[in-house]
Formats: structure tokens, sequence, C-alpha cells
């Protein structure tokens, strides 16, 4: 059971904690366009490629779209792509979003992901049709995308950043991610934090303190 007496501020990262996501079903979705299979993996996977760049701000959604549509061995639409790129993202579980919005009202609470624009317009289309919420920046403190920050978990870097932006106390930090290697490099900075597991529900994580 995590203690929260010495938690001021809580981190919660977006997707399998906040998000339902299934990369499987974009990547299915991906493999129907027009672009081979070796190219498509590369632009995907590798750290080279076209989705890390996006993820980091090192190239903008059109730039991201236009190296698919390159590699495409018939036209390839804007909206065809789109499509595919965010099948991935699935739904908000109402019960993460209204404890969210509880935890917000005693702890400072903040968004960490990386994430690019297309998912971020996405999701917040979610967010408005289904709590009547325009983006997390109406219930939380502060939002950090890795492509508008230009730094992506685990760099120790995007720590650093946070917590110096934000002005926290590292040992008050709670932060909640569903990635291992992400939870280790907030641990160095001596943050407090907690892997989300499938099957977790936030009650049982949150029910002593809201």
């Amino acid at each position: 059971m995590q203690n929260f007496s010495k938690i001021s501020n809580i981190i919660f990262d977006i997707g399998e904690v906040l998000l339902n996501i299934n990369k499987l079903k974009a990547f299915e979705e991906l493999k129907k366009l027009p672009i081979k299979i070796h190219d498509l993996e590369y632009m995907l996977l590798n750290e080279s490629g076209e989705y890390f760049k996006y993820e980091q701000g090192s190239i903008n959604s059109q730039e991201f779209i236009e190296g698919f549509q390159k590699k495409a061995i018939y036209p390839l639409s804007n909206e065809e792509f789109k499509k595919a790129w965010c099948a991935m993202l699935e739904d908000f579980p109402s019960e993460r979003i209204e404890y969210l919005i509880k935890l917000s009202k005693k702890f400072n609470t903040y968004i960490l992901s990386n994430t690019n624009e297309l998912h971020i317009q996405d999701f917040n289309q979610k967010l408005k049709q289904n709590f009547n919420i325009n983006h997390f920046e109406e219930i939380v403190v502060k939002a950090y995308y890795s492509n508008e920050i230009k730094l992506r978990k685990p760099n120790p870097k995007i720590y650093e950043y946070v917590l110096a932006d934000a002005n926290l106390i590292p040992e008050e930090t709670l932060f909640i991610d569903d990635r291992e290697e992400n939870l280790e490099a907030a641990q160095i900075f001596g943050i407090q934090t907690l892997l989300f597991k499938k099957g977790m529900t936030f009650h049982k994580i949150f029910y002593s303190v809201v």
C-alpha cells in the first residue's frame, strides 16, 4: 500500500494509466496502409525513425505524416493516416478521470507523457465528448508532453526539467507510470514511484486519501 502521508505532488502518465491504449490495434491499422512493412517498422520502431522524432518534437505533424506518405506505394491521404495512427487510443475509464479530479483538490497533480500532437488532439476530443473537459490543464496544475518539451521518458533530463519547472521536492512527489524503465529513471532523483499494472484501479490505490 502506498504511503501518502508525505506526498504533496502526484505526476500521472497518460497511456495505460489514465487512458486505455492498444498499440497492436494501431499497428494492424497502419499495416493496411500502402507502405512496405520494413519501411513501416523502421519508421515506428527505430530510434532514428519518424515516431521517435515526432514524440521528441523534432518534426511537426505535417512532416510526420509526409514521411509516411513519401513511403506509400500509392497516394495516402492525411485523414487515412490519422485514423490509423490514432487507432491505438481507446477510452478513458470514468473511474480514473473521476479520481484525478478528486485528487487534484488534495494534491498538486501533473501529467508527464510521451506523446505527440495528433494523439493530444484525439484524446482531448475524448475528454471533451465524455467528460466535458477541454484538456488536462483544466484539472491538473500542468501537463508535460514530450513533443512540447522536446524530451522523452526515460531520459533523465525530462525528470530534471519537470522538477525544476514545477519546483517540486522529489521526496514529496509520486510518479505513476506503466513502464519500469520510466520509474527507474525517476527514482534516481528521489522521486517516489508506483508501477500501474493491468487490472489495477484508482480506487484500490487512492481510497484512503479521497
